[in-house]
């Protein structure tokens, strides 16, 4: 998966411009409908996703975090997504305890888009970038998608491409 860490923003961009375009995508077939929809929720989501997981094997052992809860909360939210997808839910309302279980999905959808912020600034330190950014704004850019791949993939190539030549010349 650390072929994406190597894609230009364009293509990055591409990718997602599909997912969303896949968003309004109906078939006469109500279930084909629902699964292009749940693969452009994949497909939206993906360049976090693979922000979060492969960032560790670029920083040091000393940098690297533990990346469970991470994955607990996507499967959480990706099963989720495709569960009020494929079951026809469109409107829910959550009272009482119910609403703590929707608290937490909110949580857990945003924690998602934290680790990767957190992820992208542990790899910018490690390969000594000098002007670090906030992961506040790493996670505002990654929130909103269409400028922060503009911002952080070409950073991000160039990253990967001085650790692993940085890895090549010691090897």
């Amino acid at each position: 998966m650390d072929f994406y860490f190597k894609l230009k923003h364009w293509q990055v961009f591409s990718i997602q411009v599909i997912g969303l375009v896949l968003l309004y995508v109906s078939f006469s077939d109500p279930f084909l409908t629902k699964v292009v929809h749940s693969v452009s929720f994949l497909l939206i989501h993906l360049w976090v996703i693979i922000i979060g997981l492969e960032t560790n094997n670029y920083v040091s052992e000393a940098e690297e975090k533990s990346n469970a809860f991470f994955l607990i909360n996507v499967m959480l939210v990706i099963g989720v997504y495709i569960f009020l997808i494929m079951s026809g839910i469109n409107n829910v309302t959550l009272t009482g305890w119910y609403a703590l279980i929707g608290f937490y999905f909110i949580f857990a959808f945003l924690q998602i888009y934290i680790f990767g912020a957190n992820s992208l600034n542990r790899l910018y330190r490690s390969a000594g970038r000098k002007e670090v950014e906030s992961s506040i704004s790493l996670f505002f850019m990654l929130l909103f998608w269409p400028v922060g791949i503009w911002a952080i993939q070409p950073k991000l190539n160039r990253v990967v491409e001085k650790i692993e030549l940085k890895e090549s010349e010691e090897a």
